[in-house]
């Protein structure tokens, strides 16, 4: 006895194999080698601070958005480790509360920020656009929906919005970074 497929299994199963061959289609070319994407971002050491540079944008960021019902979980786009929040694991025992930030946790709160829109970031960090086109401005700005709603006003005179946006604007020679402004964000409630 023979069994026939029925012509609706038979469709299911030639465009299965349809979707295969264009899948594998679209992921036939080879890579170039000799390509290269350079990706921009601002000064590492204003972002750690510390010595005569004062507080670095890390210090405020941590402080504003580094709790453990903030930016300080697991799984955030941006996740930031702080003394009193999210900690590495580590052989210290580090916990919330206890100990200095890690070199590590310090440059994967970096790797958060700069990772956070990338392409975007290249744009500011060359000067090509400001630096409200990033979610980590338009986030707390209130320009996108925010769940710890605005948290920075876009004026001169606001310390969180001077330390991050003059940050971002260094490289492209558009500001000086503003050191004090960091501190003072650190430190407002």
């Amino acid at each position: 006895m023979v069994r026939l497929r029925s012509s609706k299994s038979t469709t299911r199963c030639v465009c299965a194999a349809g979707a295969v061959s264009l899948a594998t289609l679209s992921c036939s070319g080879t890579p170039n080698a000799s390509s290269t994407v350079t990706i921009l971002e601002p000064a590492y050491a204003e972002f750690v601070g510390g010595g005569s540079n004062g507080s670095g944008v890390h210090t405020f960021l941590e402080n504003q958005c580094g709790t453990l019902d903030c930016h300080g979980q697991v799984g955030r786009p941006l996740r930031l480790y702080s003394v009193d929040g999210l900690r590495e694991p580590n052989e210290a025992g580090l916990i919330s509360g206890a100990g200095a930030l890690t070199p590590s946790e310090l440059y994967a709160n970096f790797l958060s920020v700069v990772g956070l829109t990338p392409e975007e970031l290249n744009r500011v960090v060359e000067g090509l656009d400001p630096p409200t086109q990033l979610l980590l401005l338009q986030k707390p700005l209130g320009l996108v929906s925010h769940k710890g709603g605005v948290r920075i006003l876009q004026s001169n005179l606001d310390p969180m919005y001077m330390c991050l946006t003059t940050w971002l604007e260094a490289p492209s020679g558009e500001a000086a970074f503003n050191a004090a402004a960091c501190t003072q964000a650190a430190e407002l409630p």
